[in-house]
């Protein structure tokens, strides 16, 4: 049986994050994920997967404060 890469996908208005594999913490993290976050058309998500439990608490704050409350279309 064969594996699925877990990436960021972009597929219009559906938007994954992939899992903190690396296990970055803090600072690390948040630099990480906001990478992970370039580029992404916020207008347009309209469900997202979102690894929660693999990334810390200053990410998941960041990605709250910074992603989330950014996404109109949810």
């Amino acid at each position: 049986m064969g594996s699925i890469l877990m990436t960021r996908e972009r597929i219009d208005d559906f938007l994954e994050i992939a899992p903190n594999e690396k296990n970055l913490l803090f600072d690390d993290a948040v630099e990480e994920l906001k990478k992970n976050c370039q580029g992404i058309n916020l207008e347009k998500v309209s469900s997202i997967k979102y690894h929660t439990n693999t990334w810390g608490l200053s990410s998941n704050n960041w990605f709250a404060d910074e992603i989330i409350t950014k996404l109109k279309n949810l």
